[in-house]
């Protein structure tokens, strides 16, 4: 149930309970409601969390306290992943097999606030968001499904999306 946070590029580590995060706080991090999914900075010392309600945490102190900043989407039993590619810009993808979803969300004011940027219908899951530079980012579907794996891919900073075929992706 604890944030671990690094000041010297990993050579130590301080870990305790985040604060602001609600039942992030304590030791619901592996239960039901609350756990930790998804993480990323802004390079700035801004970090974003995503649980698995798709609700989004901000911190803009590096990550001693955070700020429960909006629910994202309230699709049922979401796999979420986020990634910033600047310092402003930042992406996060909530896909949720049970709800046969899968939605893009995008910011341009570091977590601010957050517009949705594509909505599609599908059975699968999301499971990575790489980012390839200058804007550039993919989305790519759980290998190991059941279905064909897929992607997606945006070359504006998650403003448009663009469907990768399964022809376009190999095992």
């Amino acid at each position: 149930g604890f944030l671990c946070r690094s000041t010297d590029a990993g050579v130590t580590w301080s870990c305790q309970a985040p604060t602001g995060m609600g039942l992030m706080a304590a030791t619901t991090l592996d239960a039901s409601t609350g756990s930790l999914q998804a993480i990323a900075s802004t390079g700035q010392q801004i970090w974003m969390a995503l649980d698995n309600t798709s609700t989004l945490f901000r911190s803009r102190d590096d990550g001693v306290t955070w700020t429960n900043t909006t629910q994202l989407s309230t699709a049922g039993s979401p796999i979420n992943a986020v990634k910033c590619l600047s310092p402003t810009q930042c992406v996060a993808l909530v896909s949720s097999p049970s709800a046969t979803s899968l939605e893009a969300f995008r910011t341009t004011d570091a977590g601010l606030t957050w517009t949705r940027t594509l909505n599609e219908t599908r059975g699968d899951r999301v499971t990575a968001l790489v980012g390839l530079g200058q804007g550039v980012v993919v989305a790519l579907g759980d290998p190991t499904s059941t279905t064909v794996p897929y992607g997606y891919r945006s070359a504006d900073f998650g403003a448009t999306w663009n469907y990768i075929p399964p022809a376009g992706i190999t095992n």
